[in-house]
């Protein structure tokens, strides 16, 4: 007897050990890619690296700049970078963080009581389409929001079970990965534990009573959050802020910034789905969800607030970040949920239904997983050949004429070096591997950097402030067509060595690189 159970239990850990394995392997399949960089990796690695290894860049002003929370992941990532270099520690990350997720989705899946097939289901569906309207994902690259989230589904799971010391510690957890998603992921799962679980009042205390170790686990996100909050003396942060919002952010806050109205719609039809799935069922996974799914409906509702009355600093925070993904995340849960629980129905109790409801449960319960296991084997054999097509090609792919460029600066110039490049060109750090004077898509987290930062862009923008909402080709050429006076003002007042410009052009500094599109100046001598 003993034997057996001995042989039972190593069953059910390989039987774990196989679906947490497959989960990963289709968030593999359909998010991870062999191209260069991916979604915010050309600023979280150069990040990263920076933060491991002090040495590298130490005259680059972005990247000295202080970001108080993702200390564990910059240093794991940094790692990786320093050993791997800049390509494959991003593949090598994507993996990991990948992995990690693939981890709460299994948790969160089993704590909710959904049949594995219908969890992956759910998953593979999610990841076609991540966002509702404001450009959010959970997987898309190394980045540390997609531990934070994974932390989040880990942290509902123990609310839901209610182990709230281990729920608390894993909401600080998630904050010091990423502090929004931290707070945001908090709040939905607090309230859902309020309205879900016992009476008000004795939960409220019973939750202050528990939340002990976020503090600890989340330390660096509140040490992050109050440096936010502090009052900014001498500086106007109110504009700092609304040049972040409106200026390099109006896609994922600005309503007025999204494209078509069907979200509109969507986002009805899911607030009605939770709120009838949440008066309708009692104490059960699929009232504690909708119940989540509404706090996290209350951030967007209160973000479009705010942009009616024309709080475009408040903005700042991203209110429609999360549940940008979990709308569409949660909607697939509560339908996987619903089917999950016609499968489990004891058809014995209700003798009036008719035949072909069992018919349909005979499906759910065992036709369904058959075709399931049959479709993630096809699947997994075709990602298996898909990805290892997309990494030869990845091997072979001939180097753009920008990344032969800076390559060769990475190879040529000086490591102290500090260029001044088109601010749109993303990949700098990750290829030349060298300080630059500043970047569109690298803007810093505080007010007054911030307003250093856009009066940078506007130096280099021919001393003339940009386009709000930015008009992105209108900057590229406005620095193309920089006249030498301002480069070398700009050279002398901020110790700038090199202008990265187009080829073609003629400028009274010392060439030292030139191809049919790029043109490389030396500018702390010049030429006769």
């Amino acid at each position: 007897m003993e034997l057996s159970s001995k042989y039972s239990h190593i069953s059910k850990i390989l039987i774990a050990l196989g679906e947490l394995l497959l989960l990963w392997a289709v968030i593999i399949a359909r998010v991870f890619s062999f191209n260069r960089f991916v979604g915010n990796e050309h600023d979280v690695l150069p990040f990263a690296r920076q933060f491991f290894d002090r040495s590298w860049l130490p005259n680059d002003w972005y990247l000295n700049l202080t970001v108080g929370y993702r200390q564990v992941f910059n240093y794991i990532q940094g790692f990786l970078i320093d050993w791997l270099g800049f390509l494959d520690g991003a593949y090598i990350g994507r993996l990991l963080v990948y992995l990690i997720l693939a981890i709460a989705f299994f948790i969160f899946f089993r704590t909710i009581g959904l049949r594995f097939f219908l969890g992956i289901i759910v998953v593979y569906l999610f990841l076609e389409n991540q966002s509702l309207i404001a450009g959010e994902w959970i997987a898309g690259g190394a980045d540390p929001k997609t531990v934070a989230y994974a932390f989040g589904l880990i942290a509902f799971a123990s609310f839901f079970r209610e182990k709230y010391l281990i729920g608390f510690a894993l909401a600080g957890a998630a904050l010091s990965f990423h502090v929004l998603i931290g707070i945001y992921s908090l709040f939905s799962v607090v309230m859902a534990t309020i309205l879900t679980q016992g009476p008000i009042k004795e939960k409220i205390i019973l939750l202050i009573r528990k939340s002990w170790p976020f503090l600890i686990t989340g330390i660096f996100g509140i040490i992050a959050i109050f440096q936010q909050l502090l009052p900014q003396a001498g500086i106007d942060a109110n504009k700092a802020w609304q040049i972040y919002v409106e200026f390099r952010v109006p896609h994922h806050v600005l309503p007025s910034a999204w494209q078509g109205i069907e979200w509109i719609f969507i986002l009805i039809i899911a607030s009605f789905l939770f709120l009838i799935v949440f008066f309708v069922f009692r104490k059960n996974a699929l009232k504690f969800i909708s119940a989540y799914a509404l706090a996290c409906i209350t951030l967007f509702i209160f973000g479009l607030v705010l942009f009616f009355l024309d709080q475009t600093s408040l903005l700042r925070f991203y209110w429609f970040r999360y549940p940008d993904v979990m709308v569409p995340f949660l909607s697939l849960v509560v339908i996987a949920l619903l089917i999950n629980g016609i499968a489990d129905l004891n058809l014995s109790d209700y003798p009036r239904i008719p035949p072909k409801i069992h018919w349909v449960q005979w499906m759910l319960r065992y036709g369904l997983p058959v075709l399931f296991a049959i479709f993630a084997i096809l699947l997994l054999a075709e990602s298996r050949t898909y990805l290892q097509g997309k990494y030869q090609r990845g091997l072979n792919r001939k180097s753009t004429k920008t990344q032969v460029a800076l390559e060769w600066i990475n190879e040529n110039t000086p490591e102290e070096a500090v260029f001044l490049v088109d601010p749109l060109m993303n990949e700098f750090y990750t290829y030349a591997q060298r300080a630059r004077f500043v970047s569109f898509s690298h803007p810093p987290q505080s007010a007054p950097e911030l307003l250093e930062w856009f009066d940078r862009l506007t130096l280099i923008n021919g001393n003339q402030k940009p386009d709000i909402p930015p008009a992105k080709g209108k900057m590229q050429e406005s620095f193309a067509n920089l006249d030498a006076d301002l480069i070398e003002q700009i050279a002398n007042e901020h110790g700038v060595n090199y202008y990265l410009g187009r080829s073609g052009t003629e400028l009274p500094f010392r060439l030292v690189y030139q191809d049919d599109t790029f043109a490389l100046y030396r500018l702390d001598r010049m030429s006769d």
